[in-house]
Order: structure tokens, then C-alpha cells, then sequence
């Protein structure tokens, strides 16, 4: 995979690494952040990513010869995190079902009343 970027953009990889923002490693790199800009948007191109968390994770799979593991455990989480949300899913909808729909509506009646009428409800509340 290394093979797919330019000297230079490896260099702006790797300062993009270590430096952490695209604000930071311009100045160092002798670029403007628009340019940084640029040639990060042509290396997740090449890469097939979208975020620079995956950058520095295919950096450190790559420099460190750890590609087939992160991979592995990719496929680990992504399937962890289907089942965490189906269960979310399966939460939340059990939740909203067990709620009285009635007790929802009058408070979102109640919320929609001016300030006026705000007055006169907590009054009557208040007065039982």
C-alpha cells in the first residue's frame, strides 16, 4: 500500500501522525493549511478512507507490519457494534412502548401553552 503514495505525501502522512491537526503540521511541512488540505483529500482518495483516525491506523499497520491484525480486529468491532445497536434499537423501542402515551401527549400539550397559560395551569396545580 505504501507504494500507492509519493514520497512527499508519505512525508505529510507521517507529519499528520505525529502532529495530530492539519494546523499544526502545515507550518512545519513549509505549506499552507489549504494545501495540506488538498493533498489529504488526494491520499484518503488513494487510500480509500475518509477520516484521519483511519490515516494514523493505516500508518501504524503499515510501518509497524501490523495490517492483517488490524483488519482482523476491524471486522471484530464493526460486528460488536451491529449488535450493540440492534440492541440499542430494540431498547429504545421497548422503552417508548412501555411509556403512557397518554402522560406524552399532555406534556407536550402542556409544553406547546403560552406563558399565560402556563400561569393559570401552575396555579391549578398548585392549588390542589
Amino acid at each position: 500500500m505504501r507504494k500507492l503514495l509519493s514520497n512527499r505525501e508519505l512525508e505529510i502522512v507521517e507529519r499528520l501522525v505525529y502532529m495530530g491537526t492539519k494546523k499544526e503540521a502545515a507550518p512545519s511541512l513549509g505549506i499552507t493549511e489549504r494545501t495540506l488540505e488538498t493533498h489529504t483529500k488526494n491520499i484518503f482518495r488513494k487510500l480509500t478512507i475518509t477520516k484521519l483516525n483511519e490515516l494514523v491506523l493505516w500508518y501504524c499497520g503499515e510501518t509497524f507490519h501490523i495490517t492483517e491484525q488490524i483488519e482482523s480486529r476491524k471486522k471484530e468491532v464493526m460486528s460488536i457494534t451491529r449488535k450493540s445497536t440492534t440492541i440499542l434499537i430494540i431498547l429504545i423501542f421497548t422503552i417508548i412502548t412501555a411509556v403512557d402515551h397518554s402522560e406524552f401527549l399532555r406534556y407536550r400539550r402542556y409544553r406547546r401553552r403560552t406563558e399565560s397559560e402556563y400561569l393559570i395551569c401552575y396555579e391549578s396545580i398548585t392549588t390542589k
